[in-house]
């Protein structure tokens, strides 16, 4: 999934301001390291 996330990060820098409010609203169960680590992609 992670190369997804890059992937997608890369053609859109939005989905990386959406992703992080994912696990606010339950859409997108990690825990707070797994998201920094997806964030930095």
């Amino acid at each position: 999934a992670l190369e997804l996330f890059k992937e997608v990060f890369d053609i859109d820098k939005n989905w990386r301001t959406l992703a992080e409010r994912l696990p606010k609203s339950d859409l997108l169960n990690v825990s707070k390291e797994e998201l920094k680590k997806i964030l930095s992609l």
